[in-house]
């Protein structure tokens, strides 16, 4: 449920904002992989409704997390664009 609550809180903040910031659409992106997870490691016990429910909440939840990652700010999607080229050139040679 925290989690859950979690994805809530993200998206609503997201929501309220005219363009949300890539940072936050892809926190909730990996709140969403993270149910993902979640849910495929519980299919092994249950019955069969039970292991329906957690693939169809996983597919969800596998959609809306690509959605968010697509998504997110083109200004800033790139996490080393703001870093100095000479740090970004020693850390792609070393």
């Amino acid at each position: 449920m925290a989690a859950l609550g979690a994805t809530a809180g993200l998206c609503m903040t997201g929501a309220s904002r005219r363009r949300p910031p890539a940072a936050l659409m892809t926190a909730a992106a990996v709140v969403n992989l993270g149910w993902v997870v979640a849910c495929t490691s519980t299919l092994h016990r249950g019955t069969g409704i039970g292991k329906a429910a957690m693939v169809v909440t996983a597919t969800f939840d596998a959609t809306a997390a690509t959605l968010q990652w697509i998504l997110r700010p083109d200004d800033d999607r790139l996490l080393f664009e703001h870093l100095p080229e000479d740090l970004l050139a020693k850390a792609v040679t070393s």
